[in-house]
């Protein structure tokens, strides 16, 4: 897989393409392969463009389902104290870690979408390196973006609505887009790099 360089703030690149996936019925091969106990793992190598050169690295996808907190976007601790506060969510952690010569990169990029019919509801972004840290936060409330960013670069740090719909797949969606996740077991399964 190669993919190119990840921008810090990846909120340029929301709406890629138009989806119907909002109304979706729930499927029953996301119900029985997604909440199985278990997580799904999938690694690449990585080639990225940073400081004028290609650097190679690794990404490491990792899928679960857990329980997420439909007013404070955040996973549930306990969702028997709320359940309806509750919602079931497929979670993807994309960590990409690449050297640059001097110093490592170290990103994660978050997304959580609802499970029944894979809406988009958050995506949170950090990266690592020797400078500092950066951490964005982009949620879906109702049919607007609103977007949280801190970082160590002076005049980043803000908190905003976006005023930019919520609708159609956003670029980091791609990675859990209901077509390819509703039924994993039709996917090729074990190495298919060495």
């Amino acid at each position: 897989m190669r993919l190119r360089g990840w921008p810090v703030l990846f909120a340029a690149a929301v709406l890629l393409v138009t989806s119907s996936a909002t109304g979706a019925a729930a499927d029953p091969d996301v119900g029985s392969y997604w909440h199985d106990g278990k997580a799904e793992l999938d690694g690449y190598r990585l080639t990225v463009e940073r400081y004028g050169h290609a650097r190679h690295g690794r990404v490491v996808a990792i899928y679960v389902t857990e329980p997420f907190s439909r007013t404070k976007h955040v996973k549930l601790d306990d969702p028997s104290k709320s359940p309806a506060e509750a919602l079931d969510v497929l979670k993807l952690n994309l960590v990409r870690d690449f050297p640059t010569g001097i110093y490592d990169y170290h990103t994660i990029v978050s997304t959580f979408v609802g499970s029944a019919d894979f809406t988009p509801l958050k995506k949170a972004f950090s990266s690592s390196e020797w400078c500092g840290q950066v951490y964005e936060e982009l949620n879906v409330r109702g049919s607007k973006l609103s977007q949280r960013v801190a970082s160590y670069f002076e005049g980043e740090t803000s908190e905003r609505d976006l005023g930019i719909p919520s609708r159609g797949v956003q670029e980091d969606d791609l990675f859990q887009n209901r077509r390819i996740r509703r039924a994993p077991p039709r996917r090729p399964r074990g190495t298919l790099l060495r």
